[in-house]
This record gives structure tokens, sequence and C-alpha cells, in this order.
């Protein structure tokens, strides 16, 4: 019998909608993240 595996994968933050009648939203890419938390690291 095969089996499924389940996997989760961080794709980023969603930070809300564009604006109050959108459906589609903002959401911080992973690399923009990391980038961030390097440059508060390192200052």
């Amino acid at each position: 019998m095969a089996s499924k595996s389940n996997w989760i994968e961080f794709i980023g933050i969603y930070s809300g909608r564009i604006n109050e009648q959108s459906d589609i939203g903002l959401v911080w890419k992973v690399s923009a993240i990391r980038e961030l938390i390097q440059y508060i690291e390192n200052n």
C-alpha cells in the first residue's frame, strides 16, 4: 500500500489585504523576512 507524505512549506507571512474591498492580500516572502532578520542582527 502506498503512503502519502504530508509536508508543510513556509512561504511567507500574510500582512493584510491591499484594500478593504479586495480579496487579494499582501505577503512578506521568506527572502524578505530573512533579509530583515539579518539586517536587525547586524545593526
